[in-house]
């Protein structure tokens, strides 16, 4: 079982893979579903795809990112202040 903290943490995640990729979180949840990583990072730029398939091989450096300020201010402003 997910600690919440993971869940947040992956939460945030899909919604900055939606943001960059257009794809709506369900979609990104069914590819994840599927193990389907190609699908997750296709649209996104060479560098963010290898940072995307970084963290999703590393959960722990997902939830140290994902707790940061500055990323916690640039999902705001990605999710128009969500």
């Amino acid at each position: 079982m997910k600690q919440p903290q993971d869940q947040r943490a992956e939460q945030k995640l899909l919604q900055m893979l939606s943001a960059k990729t257009g794809k709506s979180i369900s979609q990104l949840e069914q590819q994840a579903a599927r193990g389907d990583l190609a699908g997750l990072t296709s649209g996104l730029d060479p560098a963010t795809r290898a940072t995307v398939n970084k963290l999703i091989a590393d959960p722990q450096a997902a939830k140290k990112l994902a707790s940061s300020p500055q990323v916690q201010a640039l999902l705001q402003k990605l999710l128009g202040g969500k």
